[in-house]
């Protein structure tokens, strides 16, 4: 009777775990989600950069060809 019980006890517990691991596991999901839509906007952002950097090396440039035939 008492083996019983406890089997019921540890069953319940059981369950009770269980759908705590399925909540946290649906919370987990919505993160990595919401991670991955900021991980692609971050790649967008650092494209961005890149594309302005290479615009100021080539204006720098031209600026430095224009100062050297001035010069």
């Amino acid at each position: 009777m008492n083996q019983a019980k406890d089997l019921d006890i540890k069953f319940g517990n059981s369950e009770q775990e269980k759908l705590q691991l399925e909540k946290t596991l649906e919370t987990n999901k919505l993160e990595n989600a919401a991670l991955k839509i900021k991980l692609e906007n971050n790649k967008k952002a650092q494209d961005s950069l890149i594309r302005v950097s290479d615009q100021i090396k080539k204006v720098m440039t031209t600026y430095k060809e224009k100062q050297g035939k001035i010069n």
